[in-house]
Parts: structure tokens; sequence; C-alpha cells
């Protein structure tokens, strides 16, 4: 399947900021230890040779979906990395375009219904029961652009629950 420039993005994105932001805020060695952990899990399940047998062995995908579902965002979230990584943005940037970018009423409410609890709880179940329904399940295995998709939604709902 080749290079994923999203992967790329992502994780040229997430790790200076949270280096950046881990010296400014003073985040623990557990915490950025569990922040790596998980980082380094998700691009393993995404982004190596590893992928070519998850892509074609059923076993294999879901040992790749409890990585991308399950561990790799509960290590993340355990470093709790939001400060360090909102410390990482330039704070001119994070006052110029995060700040009023969050505080639209269009981004709060999409954010709170996103985040509440029963919501995070229905997505994360229910995006795995829909990924794992035979028809779109084999559909998602034979296409490339939909198994990305079928991964990075996996990976965003368990970041999100």
């Amino acid at each position: 399947m080749g290079a994923s420039p999203t992967v790329v993005i992502v994780i040229l994105a997430a790790a200076p900021l949270f280096v950046r932001g881990a010296h400014k805020a003073k985040v623990s060695a557990a915490r950025q230890l569990s922040f790596w952990f998980g980082l380094v899990a998700l691009y393993v399940a995404l982004h190596t040779r590893l992928d070519y047998f998850f892509e074609h062995e059923f076993c294999m995908h879901r040992a790749q979906h409890l990585v991308l579902h399950h561990l790799g965002p509960f290590f993340i979230a355990l470093s709790y990395p939001g400060a360090a990584m909102r410390a990482g943005i330039p704070f001119e940037w994070r006052q110029r375009f995060l700040r009023p970018a969050l505080q639209t009423r269009w981004e709060r409410r999409t954010l709170d219904v996103l985040f509440h609890p029963v919501v995070a709880v229905v997505l994360f179940v229910g995006l795995i029961y829909f990924w794992l329904l035979s028809p779109v399940h084999f559909v998602a295995m034979l296409d490339w652009r939909l198994y990305r998709v079928m991964n990075w939604s996996i990976v965003i709902d368990g970041l999100m629950f």
C-alpha cells in the first residue's frame, strides 16, 4: 500500500509539540513515557511493513485494531498530553488562531456533543461494531482508501473515548 502522508504529518506534528510543551509544562517522566509508547504504537500499527499483514490476515488485523482503538489511545490519554501540546504551540499562534477557533459557537457545540460521555461510548462501541459487519469489513479490507478511513476512524474514536 505504501507510505501514508497522513500518518507522517500527524506524527511529525504531535511529536515536536509534545517535546516542546513537555519541557514548558514540566511533564513527569512517566507521563512522557506513556505518550511516546502510545504514539509509537500507533505509528507501528499504521505505517510499518506490519500493515501488509494487518491488511491481509484477519487475526493480525484484529491485533492492529486492539492497538489502534485501545492501547495507543489509552497510553496517549494516560499521559494527559493536552496541556503539554497546548504549551508546545507558540503563544502568539494560540492567541491568534487556536483561541478564536475554539470559541466559535459551532465549534463549542460540536465538541460538547462529540465528547459527551454517552456519545463517546456509543461511538466507541458502535464504530467497532460497524466496521466488523461482514459486508462493510469485506469491502474495507479490499479497498485501501476505505481501509485507511476505517483505521483512522478507529484511532480518532479511541482518542475521543
